[in-house]
């Protein structure tokens, strides 16, 4: 089974010819860039492959989109190779079927954190834990390209659950015209209510003097008296 033309284009051209692998094993074919390969596929496990297969070679795509380079990189200062010696074909192929891939935003710490969780579950070791293959519209929702559409569109996503500043942010970009008037409306009421406080203060101070002149020409006049 080989993975998609683009994946193999992107694995020969910016990874490296020798990337691209045809090779036999005891069970099955491996075939393709193992950049791009599921676990399933790595193991040349033939038996396994279903549509899960290829939801994982697009969340490997997503990944380079979002870093610039794969999951697992033959590069000698990469995170997954800190001998410093360069990993080999079989080396990729052992991490890949034993899911030892890195993560966007420890390669790309401005990776957006729910972005990092859509492409992580595609990237899932299981197939079982990825997204399922969206085979008619009303399962697009529930597919990858829903969750990607999601987060375009600002919308949470399946795979990430927002914390409430998060969600509140959200709401208030949405409904900017209603939280800018309730603002305003909170200005208003709350500088209203200021002066009327200064305003009451004042004539409680101008009736205290009053009170206390009145007081003093009682004390007066009882004294003449």
């Amino acid at each position: 089974l080989k993975t998609t033309d683009a994946a193999e284009s992107h694995g020969q051209d910016s990874f490296g010819q020798s990337d691209v692998l045809d090779t036999n094993t005891i069970e099955g074919t491996i075939t393709g860039s193992p950049y791009f390969m599921s676990p399933e596929q790595a193991r040349g496990e033939v038996s396994q492959l279903t549509e899960a297969t290829d939801i994982y070679s697009l969340g490997a795509i997503l990944f380079v989109i979002l870093t610039g380079r794969p999951a697992i990189s033959r590069s000698e200062n990469s995170t997954a190779s800190r001998s410093g010696a360069k990993i080999t074909i079989e080396d990729i192929l052992r991490r890949v079927s034993t899911g030892q891939i890195e993560t966007p935003r420890s390669i790309a710490p401005r990776v957006p954190t729910a972005l990092e969780a859509v492409c992580l579950k595609a990237l899932s070791l299981s197939p079982a834990h990825r997204y399922p293959f969206a085979a008619s519209r009303e399962q697009v929702a529930r597919s990858l390209a829903g969750d990607i559409r999601c987060w375009l569109n600002d919308e949470p996503v399946d795979a990430y659950p927002d914390p409430l500043q998060v969600r509140v942010r959200r709401w208030a970009r949405k409904h900017q015209t209603l939280v800018v008037s309730s603002a305003a409306a909170l200005l208003v009421s709350t500088t209203v209510f200021g002066v009327m406080a200064a305003v009451v203060s004042e004539k409680n101070t101008e009736l205290s003097v009053a009170a206390a002149v009145v007081s003093k020409k009682n004390t007066e006049l009882g004294v003449a008296v």
